[in-house]
């Protein structure tokens, strides 16, 4: 928290607090997730990041990751956001679908089948991050601890990260929500806009999302 609060870059730190694989690192999620509900509400759904094979290969992973979406980062479109608020605003263009049903921890994985029922409206989104002028390649552990850079090129079909996170919770004994939203993965190219730029993002036959930028 200390170096979010100072805008400081995300350098390898995961380890340090005792994480030595994912489960290690979801745990420092947890609790970092826990101290950030005073301040930014309540838990209203998830992202997943690392959707892409070239994403997967610079973080040396063959899987997803996923972070938590807070009621107070969940923006309208046409919404208004000032660069000034984050160190290197970025927005990553996806699809978002909404639970109206709920997937509770099983012993047997989620199909796709049952997760695309389970999906009760579906919209397009941006997902603003903040990648802090990190270096690269990231380190996977600590991405991970860091909520996966959630201030916001999937694999075949949007709904397939929304299975993968849909078994990666029921893994840890936690359930995906009905109404939780979800963001399932960059479709392009992140864009780092400057001041005074408008971005429309559109899926046909969804729907369209806007978001304007400020100094």
């Amino acid at each position: 928290m200390r170096d979010h609060a100072g805008k400081r870059k995300i350098v390898p730190f995961a380890r340090d607090y005792g994480a030595t694989d994912l489960e290690g690192a979801y745990a420092i999620q947890a609790a970092y997730v826990k101290k950030l509900d005073a301040t930014h509400g309540r838990r209203v759904g998830y992202k997943i990041g690392l959707t892409s094979k070239r994403m997967q290969e610079m973080c040396g992973v063959d899987h997803p990751n996923s972070g938590v979406v807070f009621e107070s980062r969940l923006h309208k479109s046409g919404v208004t956001l000032s660069l000034s608020k984050l160190v290197h605003l970025g927005i990553e263009f996806e699809c978002c679908a909404r639970l109206g049903t709920s997937l509770p921890p099983r012993t047997r994985p989620y199909h796709m089948d049952e997760v695309a029922a389970a999906v009760d409206a579906v919209c397009p989104a941006f997902e603003v991050i903040d990648d802090r002028n990190s270096d690269y390649p990231l380190d996977l552990l600590s991405l991970v601890a860091d909520n996966s850079w959630n201030e916001g090129n999937v694999l075949g079909h949007p709904f397939e990260p929304l299975r993968w996170l849909a078994n990666n919770l029921s893994a840890r004994g936690e359930t995906l929500k009905k109404g939780e939203i979800v963001l399932t993965g960059s479709w392009v190219t992140t864009r780092f806009p400057k001041a005074g730029e408008h971005y429309k993002y559109t899926i046909e036959g969804v729907g369209s999302v806007e978001i304007y930028l400020a100094a």
